[in-house]
């Protein structure tokens, strides 16, 4: 192929995120209160899905930049001036003059509201998206999840999707397999204190399906409100008040995230550790 048609399938491939065909069937899903760090987790059952597809990879800035362009569209938090801003024991950065890496060591995981903090600015006014175009995209509520997919043509997964999704037909903890692997995705033990690019683990921290990034990087918003009589059932958007089941872990959760973990927040959140993936 020539130049140009490399080029155009790499932004096809960037601009649409490979949809992942999951079939219907009994899935093994939530947590066992005995084993695993159970907190608002769901206990462990067995649930029969219909098919469904799932991408690949959550939502990227790039992907995210191009349905503003394309829409107008303004966040919540550019709406409301401000962003929540997690910073983690852990934070790398690097010096402006020398170029040299500097790592801080704080003495645990702090968050405060911070203004002009938005998706274009995870961390405030003075920061941007330089080198970060493959990152998930953060500073995000369910109210712009709701927003982005239904642009898309795509929806959010339910929680039981989310799981069935990483653990595959023989229900395993992690994405990977039944024993933990740190190195296998971007936890604060990772040290980054960051975001990192969605594909970065590659093939090893895939799930059974091929899903990637699921645990650590990003927390990712699911159709699926807490405590629901309806086990996947959707909350409306005008329901800001509602709150919302989140999976995955990010970069600044600490010890073991199985599959079956979860935080809950209200759908009128945002952070620069919330992000979401889309499903059809």
């Amino acid at each position: 192929p020539s130049a140009d048609e490399q080029l155009n399938n790499w932004l096809s491939k960037r601009l649409n995120p490979r949809l992942v065909s999951i079939p219907g069937g009994v899935y093994s899903v939530g947590a066992d209160p005995i084993s695993e760090a159970f907190g608002n987790s769901a206990p462990r059952r067995r649930v029969e899905l219909a098919p469904f597809q799932l991408t690949a990879i959550p939502v990227t800035n790039e992907l995210f930049e191009f349905f503003v362009r394309e829409t107008g569209y303004e966040s919540s938090a550019e709406r409301s001036g401000y962003g929540v801003v997690y910073e983690g024991r852990w934070v790398s950065t690097t010096d402006p003059e020398s170029g040299r890496a500097i790592l801080t060591i704080n003495q645990g995981t702090s968050s405060r509201q911070i203004p002009g903090a938005c998706w274009r600015h995870p961390k405030g006014p003075e920061s941007n998206l330089d080198g970060k175009h493959h990152h998930p995209v953060v500073q995000v509520s369910y109210q712009d999840a709701l927003a982005f997919t239904a642009w898309a043509g795509k929806r959010l997964p339910s929680e039981e999707e989310w799981e069935a999704a990483g653990r595959g037909p023989d229900g395993r903890p992690f994405p990977w397999g039944s024993v933990w692997q740190e190195r296998w995705g971007n936890f604060e033990s990772s040290c980054r204190g960051d975001t990192a690019p969605v594909e970065e683990q590659g093939e090893k921290g895939a799930s059974p399906f091929g899903i990637v990034d699921l645990l650590g990087n990003v927390y990712e918003w699911t159709s699926t409100p807490f405590r629901s009589a309806t086990p996947g059932g959707s909350t409306a958007v005008g329901q800001t008040a509602a709150i919302m089941v989140l999976k995955g872990g990010c970069w600044c959760s600490r010890g073991v995230i199985t599959l079956g973990h979860r935080e809950i927040e209200r759908a009128a959140t945002w952070s620069n550790i919330i992000g979401f993936r889309c499903a059809k």
